[in-house]
Formats: structure tokens, sequence, C-alpha cells
């Protein structure tokens, strides 16, 4: 799985947005935004993770989190990614 080519991911102060890049203008009709734990998937994906190392990954900052709500969590965010075009196999 990888970000589909043409997003990117931008911080505008608080907040994470996934922006189309000027090769993918006009595919995304507006601004999809994403919490912190939406971004860290969104960073887990371009640095090559799969699922696995993105629950790990997650797991690490949040200690006392409970793998499999955190599994659930990660399965519908990508779920939600791959459903808005921004992420393929």
């Amino acid at each position: 799985m990888r970000i589909k080519e043409g997003y990117k991911l931008q911080k505008i102060m608080n907040s994470y947005v996934a922006v189309p890049d000027g090769s993918a203008e006009g595919l995304l009709n507006g601004v999809i935004r994403l919490n912190g734990t939406a971004a860290e998937i969104w960073k887990g994906i371009e640095s090559g993770l799969d699922r696995d190392g993105i629950v790990k990954l997650i797991l690490e900052q949040y200690t006392g989190a409970d793998e499999a709500e955190i599994g659930q969590d990660v399965d519908q965010i990508i779920s939600r990614l791959s459903s808005a075009g921004l992420i393929e196999d």
C-alpha cells in the first residue's frame, strides 16, 4: 500500500490536511482533514510500513492502548483513505 502519487500531507497550524499537488489537481474536490492519528497512519504509509507496522507504530506512541482497538482504528482509517482515492496497493 502507498499514498497515491500527487497527494501530500500538510500541517496547517494544529491540523493536518491531505491535498493534491499539481499532478493530482482536479481529482480531489476540496481538502480532507486528518486528525493526529490519521496523520501518523499517513506518515507510516509514506515510509513504507504495512498495516501491522502502522499498528505497532501507534501502539508505541500511546502507552496502555489496546492493540485490537488500535488495529480496528487503523483499518478504518486506511479504508477511508482508500475510499477517498488517496492510497493504492
